[in-house]
């Protein structure tokens, strides 16, 4: 699937705001340089997508502030994985929380969302 398929994809499912980004090129992202952030990853060939729509859709109706980033699950490769991430991949739609440039918090798994919303409800106060 090219980058404007991707694309399209994404936004049949989720609302994109300002501080929403779908990553185009992994080579490029630096996770570094995220002081605040959620990384969801996007699984095109399985339901797993829905646990990336859900918790982009709770952040929202929660008002975060901090950076979204959306990463196509095909993109991602197992050094990404390991040196980045700190976990593998497996389809589920997996969710990442990031502070100052590291994974603070993995959610992995099928009900990756459940659980990321809630982490999320001890999190905030809204």
């Amino acid at each position: 699937m090219d980058n404007s398929d991707f694309h399209k994809t994404v936004q049949k499912h989720v609302r994109l705001q300002n501080n929403v980004t779908i990553v185009d090129d992994i080579n490029q992202f630096n996770i570094q340089q995220v002081k605040d952030g959620i990384i969801t990853i996007w699984v095109n060939w399985s339901m797993g997508y829905l646990n990336c729509k859900y918790s982009i859709e709770y952040l929202r109706d929660k008002n975060y502030q901090g950076h979204i980033y959306i990463i196509d699950t095909d993109l991602i490769q197992a050094d990404f994985q390991k040196n980045v991430l700190k976990s593998r991949i497996n389809g589920w739609g997996e969710i990442f929380v990031i502070k100052n440039g590291q994974v603070i918090e993995s959610f992995l798994g099928k009900e990756s969302s459940v659980a990321f919303k809630i982490y999320l409800d001890k999190h905030t106060d809204s």
